[in-house]
């Protein structure tokens, strides 16, 4: 069967019950094994290692092939590996995605030295270490584990059926949705105003992968974009500089920025799907 004639929302609907499945089974998991009731670690042992590899850091790339198969066969494993392995795309794009970054992380810095929030890290940086850190959260840091996912099947599924504007809202919101288990695990958020400003900032960056999606019909281009987006987070805003004390401007500059670039990108989607109502902007 080929891929134009499985009806997409159907497609979408079971590849986001089965990303969001696996994520809460994470947790569910990982809940059980802190209370000493499973019979190995989530944290600390083979199979809980094997385990949060496939629920956390891989699933929406599991269950793209795991849908993209049981809908489509070999066809639609095929065209979903198209997607991934498009690297073939204007220079430009892939420089914007890899500066992109470096230039809000470069402005929240100069926002925080300039308000006494953010200091210059004095310990020896290692270029080879930060390169090695680089593939590496590639792979199992969210980018490659995550992409396949959002933007190699929900994403052309949904537009199929939607403008960009809405596809993009709702793969944000299943993205913030499928974290959410994740940071209760990690008991990274807390308070409600938090999880209310990560959800401004997923739709935001939605509208901006989205933009590179239909730019470049890549998703190994959106791949290299979420690298870098942590990476130069990691590499930048904690290694190079860090913030002082316990201040809120240096994340309030980053998601302003993040903001901005989404509603820029929101935008051009809107007038372009006006124009031409296909999954290319190219």
């Amino acid at each position: 069967m080929r891929r134009d004639d499985a009806k997409p929302i159907r497609i979408a609907v079971v590849f986001c019950a089965v990303a969001l499945g696996f994520t809460w089974i994470y947790w569910l998991f990982i809940s059980v094994s802190r209370k000493q009731s499973l019979p190995f670690s989530m944290d600390s042992s083979i199979p809980g290692t094997i385990l949060s590899a496939i629920l956390r850091h891989f699933g929406p790339l599991v269950a793209a092939l795991l849908v993209s198969a049981f809908y489509q066969g070999k066809v639609g494993l095929k065209q979903l590996w198209q997607t991934v392995a498009r690297w073939r795309v204007s220079y430009w794009l892939y420089l914007l995605a890899l500066m992109g970054p470096v230039a809000a992380a470069g402005v929240v810095v100069w926002i925080g030295l300039q308000t006494g929030s953010m200091g210059r890290n004095t310990e020896p940086i290692s270029l080879v270490h930060f390169i090695l850190v680089f593939f590496v959260m590639a792979v199992v840091d969210g980018p490659l584990g995550e992409e396949v996912g959002w933007r190699g099947l929900l994403l052309p599924e949904l537009l199929r059926k939607m403008g960009p504007v809405a596809a993009s809202m709702t793969v944000g919101g299943v993205w913030w949705l499928w974290h959410v288990p994740l940071y209760l695990a990690d008991g990274k958020i807390s308070r409600t105003g938090e999880w209310i400003e990560f959800l401004i900032d997923t739709l935001a960056l939605s509208m901006i992968f989205t933009w590179f999606y239909l730019k470049s019909g890549s998703a190994f281009l959106t791949i290299v974009l979420h690298n870098m987006l942590n990476f130069s987070i990691f590499l930048i805003l904690r290694n190079i500089w860090h913030k002082v004390g316990t201040s809120m401007i240096p994340n309030y500059a980053h998601e302003t920025i993040v903001v901005i670039a989404g509603v820029a990108a929101a935008t051009s989607l809107w007038r372009h799907s006006r124009k031409q109502p296909i999954a290319t902007l190219g």
